[in-house]
């Protein structure tokens, strides 16, 4: 036998397992609680006959009280009863122990596999924040050092092509970006195809995107809490999974004021390509998104990581 073979497939196993432990974890809890509560079902249609004798015992109980025999005090009928009580009781415990178990057990599978997950959320948006934020540390040093064109050229993609004017036989030097390749996870081009609000008239886009973005200003110190999703429905744009988990939120700092951040679009920064951008009446934005406020134990935990 390849016993090097063999260990590989170990680890092989030990590694799915590992990954899917909370889907596994909440799967087999499922499991277990469906099968407590049928197994609950089919004990409880044997409850009339172990129950009985109890109620044989109660009634006998009952016909001694009332006939008032010598020595039979309510004291002692009370603690007959007890007595009835108790064993059927321990009784009713016995049969229902296994389905019992088995909806406990459940239950503590599903909680585990659910504390497991928010576990393994909180790391990722722990690393998904220290990774922006030393990003966005790094496009400081480069405007600091370079200036905000450069920082734009850098972090977007800019291209300066040199091309010969066929006509004039001049050399002409443009700018270019390949849209399709950014990977800046936030910012959008306000442009036809792309918005649903876009219109045929710089001007008014302009206007739109400004007023949209005093609203959601607005909208953010009224509720505390601005999605970035928000944002890009009141201008048009879809929906993607990024924009659920991020945008921006208020803080209450120590001395219990209000760290209310500024809701910025990016609608006034110069870029490179803001003159071919308005030929097609279009306006590249760059939100100003704080990150993930995804909220709960896994927002504390992130909050946590940063102080």
């Amino acid at each position: 036998m390849n016993l090097a073979f063999v260990t590989r497939a170990i680890g092989a196993a030990q590694l799915a397992l590992k990954a899917h432990a909370p889907t596994l974890l909440v799967a087999g809890g499922v499991v277990s609680m469906g099968a407590g509560a049928v197994v609950a079902c089919k004990k409880t249609l044997q409850v009339e006959d172990l129950l009985a004798d109890r109620v044989v015992e109660l009634e006998r109980v009952q016909e001694g009280e009332s006939l008032q025999l010598e020595g039979y005090t309510k004291d002692v009928a009370r603690s007959d009863r007890i007595k009835v009580y108790t064993r059927a009781g321990l009784s009713l415990g016995k049969l229902y122990l296994v389905p019992g178990v088995l909806f406990v057990g459940g239950a503590a599978l599903v909680f585990k596999g659910h504390h497991m997950m928010i576990q393994r959320n909180a790391t990722l948006a722990i690393a998904f924040t220290a990774l922006k934020e030393a990003f966005d540390k790094y496009r400081q040093r480069v405007v600091a050092e370079q200036g905000v064109e450069a920082d734009q050229r850098f972090a977007h993609g800019y291209k300066t092509v040199a091309t010969t004017d066929p006509a004039t036989g001049e050399l002409v030097v443009s700018t270019t970006n390949e849209w399709e390749d950014n990977d800046d996870p936030y910012n959008r081009v306000f442009r036809q195809g792309e918005s649903s609000l876009w219109k045929r008239d710089l001007g008014l886009n302009q206007m739109l995107i400004a007023s949209q973005q005093r609203f959601a200003q607005e909208r953010l110190m009224r509720k505390g809490i601005l999605w970035l999703s928000d944002v890009y429905e009141s201008l048009g744009f879809e929906v993607n999974d990024i924009s659920r988990v991020v945008g921006w939120r208020v803080r209450t700092l120590h001395d219990g004021t209000k760290d209310i951040p500024v809701v910025d679009f990016g609608l006034n920064k110069p870029h490179p390509l803001d003159s071919e951008l308005a030929k097609e009446h279009a306006i590249y934005l760059d939100f100003n998104c704080q990150g993930l406020i995804v909220g709960g134990k896994i927002q504390k935990a992130i909050e946590a990581s940063r102080s």
